[in-house]
């Protein structure tokens, strides 16, 4: 009996020694086994399911991206309803009037929807292969959007480097995404997910990134836009006038009136506000984002906007030399997005010449691929 006893005490010490020895969050083996089991099935599930909801997120992203050009469009047809059917041949009696009402609205209506299909159905213009750099060509420091690029393999550095014209380092201009180093001017949409020629910024309004390739047609919306709910505006007020002094039928129908005079109103102010402010920057040769940062030229001694060679050559660069094609949303614009005339100002200031046509380090023209109506509409449905 003592030998039993003497053997029970023993084991009993021996057992809560291991378990002083054990980490108190340590598991016990019989239960682990099941939890490995449990964690292996419920993997191939939780990725399912985290699938689904990336897709779905994609698809309210995408619905959300849209609705303001659903909007732009709903208003543009009730505007055509109001103005044609109600104000026109309703309200206006006298004919000739009419007629001139019709004309000059179905002009700038025709121009401003032909200019805001050609913007938001453009297809923006791709980064040459000769900035593409793959990612095991370089050495990276730091982690997420810390991450830089430290070192290149040199023939890929020689390979850029003579279309760089500012001092933003190579490794600053690298994107991890596109896996390219970005020429000047160019910057990553994270909205469109790829690289941009010459952005200007991504428009909700239009549905598409603002830059090199469509940055005439999306001048021209806000010209024909801005001429559109002036010629709205001036001429909904006489009649507006005489709905509120009774002078004309104050039914349901001409309730329009109202409602499309504050509509040409509310448009007009913003989009004269954005008009004007573009032609500011189009006779500067600057974009939306460079006017909250302006890019240092590698002439140390240029005192202005490096890209900025005249108003004129500013304006030929975006409209080209045709004048008869200024007005229409063609593609007439000079250059290839990612090499661009600068200013010879560093040179006058040494040499002491005067700035003229000739001291302008051109890039030369090259005209993107059309693209086919129907690709660009799968984009609306």
């Amino acid at each position: 009996m003592g030998d039993a006893a003497s053997s029970s005490r023993a084991s009993s010490a021996a057992a809560e020694s291991a378990a002083v020895a054990m980490p108190a969050d340590a598991p016990e083996h019989n239960q682990s086994i099941p939890n490995t089991h449990s964690h292996a099935a419920a993997g191939p599930g939780q990725e399912e399911e985290e699938e689904a909801c990336s897709q779905t997120a994609d698809c309210l992203q995408a619905t959300a991206n849209r609705m303001p050009v659903v909007f732009i469009m709903l208003t543009a047809i009730y505007s055509y309803y109001a103005f044609v059917v109600v104000v026109s041949i309703q309200v206006v009696s006298n004919v000739g009037q009419q007629v001139g009402y019709l004309i000059a609205f179905h002009l700038l209506y025709a121009l401003f929807v032909w200019s805001y299909l050609r913007t938001f159905l453009s297809k923006p213009a791709p980064v040459p292969a000769t900035f593409a750099v793959p990612s095991t060509a370089i050495t990276v420091s730091g982690t997420g959007w810390r991450r830089i690029v430290d070192s290149m393999e040199r023939h890929h550095v020689e390979r850029v480097d003579p279309f760089f014209k500012t001092l933003r380092p190579i490794g600053e201009r690298y994107c991890f995404k596109c896996e390219i180093v970005r020429p000047d001017r160019c910057h990553h949409c994270s909205l469109c997910q790829r690289c941009m020629l010459k952005m200007d910024h991504h428009c909700p309004w239009v549905g598409n990134c603002v830059g090199f390739s469509n940055y005439k047609y999306f001048c021209l919306v806000l010209f024909y836009a801005h001429l559109l709910t002036l010629f709205l505006t001036f001429a909904t007020l006489p009649y507006l006038i005489q709905f509120f002094n009774s002078e004309i039928d104050r039914g349901s129908e001409n309730i329009n009136i109202i409602v499309l005079f504050m509509i040409a109103c509310a448009f007009g102010l913003g989009v004269m506000a954005l008009f004007y402010m573009h032609v500011a920057l189009l006779v500067r040769n600057m974009t939306t984002l460079e006017s909250t940062r302006i890019p240092r030229l590698k002439m140390a001694t240029l005192r202005k906007h490096g890209f900025d060679v005249g108003a004129k050559q500013n304006f030929i660069q975006v409209f080209g030399t045709n004048p008869w094609l200024w007005a229409f949303p063609v593609y007439t614009s000079i250059g290839n997005g990612f090499d661009f005339p600068v200013c010879a100002a560093a040179n006058d200031e040494e040499t002491g010449s005067a700035s003229s046509d000739q001291n302008l380090i051109r890039a030369p023209t090259i005209r993107p691929q059309p693209i086919s109506f129907g690709a660009q509409m799968k984009r609306v449905i």
